[in-house]
Formats: structure tokens, sequence, C-alpha cells
């Protein structure tokens, strides 16, 4: 099982070698994103010393901690996967097959996001090197361990997610549009481009009942001790029901799938 499991994730991240350029792209734009923000707070910072509760190295370390907990949580475009495994009919491969389909994208996500992955790891890395007499280290162990559960739990997240943007291709030939938007969403409101505590107290109430805040905002504040360990395990347990959630909209969007889908490309 795990040799089956291995050769699907190395076959797939061979495959994204040969996209490499494109990846780079990404990354690139991404360093672009992560710079105008440092340079924003670096001169919203020279004429004062506070904004909503940060001081200047906090609203570093949000930033470069935050990118780098997003990249990897990040699915990095797998929903064109699914939906071209719709499309093409190869789909059927597991409508004929004792194999889980879901199982099967599980798996290979993990060799589609490692190149890319590596890739913004690496980045987010020299970024703290750069500003490592900037950047705080966190708040406790604990919380390096909440984190961690949470990144891991944000991972699948993202994951269902995508899978859920990808079977759209059911009833659709593009799925653009809705990709786009899930990325705007998920940068948006996970607090990527600002803290959330900077918007009204209402708006942060609400983003609190969505799964995107827990990708970035949520972890950070617990890495910087702006967020207790009780409020640490709260956050897991939304991450916790979100999971179950997704999981049952993947379950019921897959079954009217099904029942649309015509097997085309076979």
């Amino acid at each position: 099982m795990f040799k089956k499991y291995s050769a699907i994730i190395k076959t797939e991240f061979q495959r994204m070698l040969t996209y490499r350029f494109d990846y780079i792209g990404f990354r690139l734009a991404n360093l672009l994103e992560i710079s105008a923000q440092l340079i924003i707070w670096t001169v919203v910072f020279q004429s004062q010393t506070i904004v909503s509760g940060y001081t200047y190295r906090e609203m570093i370390s949000y930033v470069l901690i935050g990118w780098l907990i997003l990249f990897l949580t990040s699915s990095y475009g797998f929903e064109d996967n699914i939906a071209r495994d719709i499309h093409r009919g190869t789909l059927s491969n597991f409508l004929l097959k004792p194999v889980s389909y879901l199982k099967y994208v599980s798996v290979l996500s993990l060799g589609r996001v490692s190149l890319s992955l590596l890739a913004g790891v690496i980045m987010s890395g020299i970024l703290i090197f750069l500003f490592r007499n900037i950047v705080l280290a966190p708040a406790g162990i604990i919380s390096v361990l909440l984190v961690a559960a949470m990144v891991f739990l944000g991972y699948f997240i993202r994951l269902f997610l995508s899978i859920l943007i990808g079977f759209i291709a059911f009833w659709t030939i593009n799925i653009g549009g809705p990709q786009y938007s899930l990325n705007i969403a998920v940068k948006f409101l996970s607090g990527a481009y600002f803290p959330m505590n900077l918007l009204p107290a209402f708006f942060v109430n609400i983003s609190l009942a969505f799964p995107f805040v827990y990708n970035f905002y949520f972890p950070v504040q617990i890495y910087l001790g702006k967020l207790s360990l009780l409020d640490g395990l709260r956050g897991l347990g939304m991450e916790i029901l979100w999971l179950v959630l997704l999981y049952a909209a993947i379950k019921i969007v897959w079954r009217f799938g099904i029942k649309k889908y015509e097997g085309v490309g076979i």
C-alpha cells in the first residue's frame, strides 16, 4: 500500500518538474505580494509605534510567519487536476476499479504541491533569515504544537475546498471563475492582506465561522501569543468541524456529479 501511494506522489512530483518555470513565476508573484506588505507596514510604522495593538516587530512577524503557513496549507491549483480528469474521461478508470477517487486525489495532492511547497518554504525561509533580527520567536512550545496541528488540518481544509471546486467541472467546462474567487476569498478572509482585527469586531466574529481564518490569522495570533491556548483548541475544533462538513459536501456533490458524468474522452 505504501509503495503504491509513494509511487503516485513520486510520479506527480516528476510531472510537476516539467512546469517548474510556471511555479517559479507564481512564487515571484507571491514574493511581490509579501514585499509590498513589508514595505507598506514599514512606512506606516515610521510615524507610529503601535497599530491596532501590533508593534513593528509583531507586524513583520505576522506577515512572514503567516505567509509561510499559507504556503504550507495551499493546494496550488489542484482543482485543475480534478477538472481535467472529469473532462478527459479518465475519471472512468476509478469508477471501473475498486479504487477510491477521493483517496487517490488526496495522495496525488502531496506530489502536486511538493515542488511549489518547497519553493515557497525556501522563499519564506530566506525572508525570515533576512529579517531574523525583527521576526519574533514563538510564544512557547505548546503554541508551536498548536500551530503545527492547525497547519496540518488547514492543508486538508484547503484540499477539500479544491476538490469541491474541481467537482464543478461535472456541470461546466471552465472552473476558472470559482477557482479565482476561492483564492481571493482565502487570502482576504484568512487575514493574508492585513490582520483581521483591524476590521470591525462583527466582521471578525463572522470570519471566525468560516475555515479561511484558520489558515493564516488564527495560527499566527497563537504564534505571537495574542490568543490563548484555549482559543487555539477552539480553533482546532472549528477546523475539525469544517473538515467533517466539507467531507459531507464532497460526498453529496460527488453523488450528484456522477449522475451528470458522461465519461467524455474515453
